[in-house]
């Protein structure tokens, strides 16, 4: 039986810790809060992309606004990158794997989007469902109070804070 595939904004996958399994069956996998995240299941903007000459590897680099992930495919998997190019709308669902500092996919389906209603929807089903954990983890970086805006005025919520989850 397959694991589930976790629809998580890319920058999850990111904040939580990579765990390597001890045992030979067992996944390894991203955890996050009470997450066990082997296989994900993104949605995203294609930023850059690389095929060896001999097609036998490509990978593209997919941005959802959160952050962004590598996602690998070997063999005859190549072939789902077939009409995907920069600036495309992807889905993708893939295996977590981590190498030298490297946090990335291995995709098992990629799939071209081409409604746009696709970003909106993942937007609101998806990345907002993660909002106060993506939100807290900036505050955590730069240090503000989440209570001040830019301007240090308290109790209004910032123009910035506004635009950046409007749909």
């Amino acid at each position: 039986m397959r694991e589930i595939a976790y629809r998580v904004p890319i920058k999850i996958l990111w904040l939580g810790d990579y765990m390597k399994s001890d045992e030979q069956y067992k996944p390894n996998y991203v955890k996050f809060k009470d997450l066990m995240i082997n296989r994900a299941h993104v949605v995203g903007v294609v930023v850059d992309r690389y095929d060896n000459e001999s097609s036998q590897y490509s990978s593209i680099t997919i941005d959802d606004g959160t952050k962004q992930i590598r996602v690998k495919f070997f063999g005859e998997d190549t072939r789902f990158l077939k009409n995907i190019e920069i600036g495309s709308t992807v889905r993708v669902i893939g295996k977590v794997k981590e190498n030298d500092g490297e946090r990335y996919l291995v995709g098992e389906i990629a799939r071209k989007l081409d409604d746009p209603n696709w970003q909106v929807l993942w937007r609101l089903e998806v990345i907002d469902k993660f909002r106060n954990d993506l939100v807290e983890e900036d505050e955590n970086k730069t240090g503000r109070d989440k209570d001040i805006n830019e301007k240090g005025e308290k109790g209004k919520e910032s123009k910035l804070d506004i635009e950046e989850y409007e749909v």
